[in-house]
């Protein structure tokens, strides 16, 4: 397939979202997705048309060759470091902290062990900020993977098989679907699962991976770090929605271009 229009798909793919005033990446439960959103939404024209050309000439390396890849400009590379170090500068403010963070962080400003309240001498949450967690309840993984597994079950007749590690795939055993999905449900920097979207079937021992709509879009990478009890059916809902829009890129992106795409990998 030619490169140009696999290019011009993803943007059109960015655009879409962004007139519609970015409906999907708005609702994700993800604290990087968050501040990229705001990062975007307060660039300049210019600037976000380099983005825009950047994130699509990205995305369109899941299904070029590198050879065959268009390579970023300056002018490109230098956005995505501008995007980078806005991104970093936002992850203090509490609002773009993931909740287990600060779930963490509120329990140990609160506490009056002498070892801990040496330890976080001269830091102190706002009070506004700790009513505001007491609110909130963490989805934890046991719960995540029932609604998952319920979810997937009955909008693709996936089943669930536990790889080890907190990572699971859920797929149809007999192969009649064209796709499998990976989570990992035991992140370490406060993500509560991070998803892919696998076209085909993986090998036994080989590598997690595969498309994620907020990596196509350039916010993200798939990891959900803002899940409430009382959220997590939304968000679920909202997880199998994004599952079936990158199952289909491949068959859109042909449709759209024309010629035959390899499977991401």
């Amino acid at each position: 397939m030619d490169v140009a229009a696999i290019v011009a798909f993803f943007r059109g793919e960015f655009e879409a979202e962004e007139r519609a005033g970015f409906p999907r990446l708005s609702l994700i439960p993800d604290t990087g997705v968050r501040r990229f959103l705001r990062h975007v939404r307060g660039l300049s024209k210019s600037d976000t048309e380099l983005l825009k050309s950047a994130v699509a000439k990205r995305a369109s390396r899941f299904f070029a060759s590198a050879a065959d890849s268009f390579p970023l400009s300056d002018a490109e590379t230098a956005i995505f470091e501008k995007l980078g170090s806005a991104l970093l500068q936002m992850g203090a403010d509490w609002q773009f902290t993931p909740l287990k963070l600060l779930k963490m962080s509120a329990s140990m400003s609160r506490s009056e062990h002498p070892t801990v309240k040496k330890q976080m001498e001269g830091f102190q949450m706002p009070e506004d900020v700790l009513r505001w967690l007491d609110g909130l309840t963490t989805c934890k993984a046991t719960e995540l993977r029932k609604l998952v597994k319920r979810a997937f079950s009955s909008r693709f007749g996936f089943k669930a098989e536990n790889l080890g590690g907190g990572n699971w795939v859920y797929h149809r055993p007999d192969g009649s679907c064209p796709f499998e999905v990976e989570i990992d449900y035991g992140g370490t920097f406060g993500q509560q699962l991070r998803y892919s979207v696998r076209i085909g079937k993986r090998k036994p021992g080989g590598p997690l991976g595969g498309l994620i709509l907020e990596n196509m879009m350039g916010a993200g990478s798939g990891d959900w770090d803002f899940i409430t009890e009382s959220t997590a059916d939304r968000d679920i809902a909202l997880l199998v929605d994004l599952v079936e829009y990158a199952a289909g890129i491949p068959t859109r992106l042909t449709q759209a271009a024309g010629g035959n795409t390899d499977s991401a990998t």
